[in-house]
């Protein structure tokens, strides 16, 4: 019975990632619900001793540095609406938690097709418009359905690498490279080619999963020449950019958010300026000239400098915090499957350096999943010596 409500919540998590906010939020909030009445009924403390536990230290650390950023702003509701989306990574054992006592393959099975139906919602808006020119992308923004295309890619690569896989597994894999290809997602198309070498290394079947990765790279070009082109030329088109930024080009509206960073933290001296305060001051130094007009955005497009220009430098400590615990703890540890979540902190470094990731609880919830994956894909799900939070 507890198997199947959590595999239900499970589908509405996956699911709400895809295509509802409000299916998500319900999900978020049966997770907590189930969680917290079976922490009610049995409790084992002696979690928190255990490097779980002392992950969700790590997390609490950087939600209290996140609450400082938002307590400093000068509205308070303000500073809760921009902050908010940085505390969902308290759910992260949660999930970790719904995954291990629910099947891999069941699990799988149903994020396989979830991606399935948001890929033919891709092929439809494609068919709709009548051609395949601009950048594709499915019920998501199409950065993010980059961004979740090669989490997607990298997983896989590492499972032909190293255990058996489904026919299915290289039909999706193959939608996935295609996707990020296709939503012309720079960021994740270069951090998804650099760690692809990572996720063969110490394999048996090396030549496999070499020769999946080259043809994926050979059929690239078999594309339109708008997408291959555009994605082969990044570092030309980042050069470009660079030297215009007044043209507000991706790269050169991010690299305004930056300059604006660090001029925040020189004038608060490292306090930072809130959360809810951010948009204001940005706006501020776009009157006085000393940034180039930027078009409206949430954030500063970094997930080290966004905490760093709120919250300042205990913003900054925090998220420096977080990543180099959970990275070290599983680099420790002797499971070779489990140090794929190291390649996967890896992409979240990479790709956040242009986007942050912490600001959007969706790609919070979405690499806690492939987080919580990683371990029951190579052992049952429950093992009676091992300590558990309930």
């Amino acid at each position: 019975m507890h198997k199947r409500i959590l595999l239900f919540i499970f589908t509405m998590l996956v699911t709400g990632i895809f295509f509802s906010q409000a299916l998500f939020a319900l999900a978020e909030v049966c997770m907590v619900v189930y969680f917290l009445v079976v922490l009610a009924k049995k409790a084992n403390w002696d979690w928190f001793k255990s490097d779980e536990g002392k992950d969700f230290k790590a997390i609490l650390v950087m939600n209290f540095t996140t609450m400082y950023g938002m307590l400093i702003s000068s509205n308070l509701l303000n500073g809760w609406k921009m902050g908010k989306s940085s505390l969902h990574i308290i759910l992260i054992p949660l999930v970790n938690y719904v995954v291990k006592k629910v099947s891999f393959d069941k699990c799988w099975m149903i994020f396989k097709f979830v991606f399935l139906v948001e890929c033919m919602f891709a092929v439809y808006f494609v068919i709709q418009r009548g051609e395949l020119n601009t950048r594709v992308h499915g019920i998501l923004y199409y950065g993010t359905d980059g961004l979740f295309a090669s989490i997607i890619f990298i997983f896989i690569i590492f499972r032909i690498a190293h255990l058996k896989v489904q026919r299915s597994d290289i039909f999706v894999v193959i939608l996935a490279f295609i996707f990020v290809v296709l939503s012309q997602s720079r960021a994740p198309f270069l951090t998804m080619i650099l760690l692809t070498p990572l996720c063969i290394l110490k394999s048996k079947i090396k030549l496999k999963a070499l020769i999946c990765f080259v043809m994926l790279l050979l059929l690239m070009f078999m594309l339109p020449d708008k997408y291959h082109k555009y994605m082969t030329d990044v570092l030309k088109t980042a050069k470009t950019e660079i030297s215009e930024p007044e043209k507000m080009s991706s790269i050169g509206g991010r690299i305004e958010l930056w300059k604006a960073t660090i001029m925040s933290v020189k004038q608060t001296k490292g306090v930072g300026t809130g959360y809810g305060d951010y948009l204001h001051d940005l706006n501020k130094m776009i009157k006085d000239g000393s940034i180039h007009p930027i078009q409206n955005t949430m954030h500063a497009h970094n997930i080290f400098l966004h905490p760093l220009m709120c919250a300042g430098i205990i913003g900054f400590i925090g998220v420096c915090y977080l990543l180099t615990r959970l990275f070290w703890n599983q680099w420790k540890k002797d499971s070779l499957m489990l140090k794929f979540r190291c390649i996967l902190i890896l992409h979240l470094i990479l790709t956040g350096l242009f986007d942050a990731h912490f600001e959007h609880s969706k790609k919070i919830l979405f690499y806690a999943l492939f987080w919580a994956l990683c371990e029951v894909m190579v052992k049952p799900p429950v093992e009676k010596s091992e300590k558990e939070l309930c």
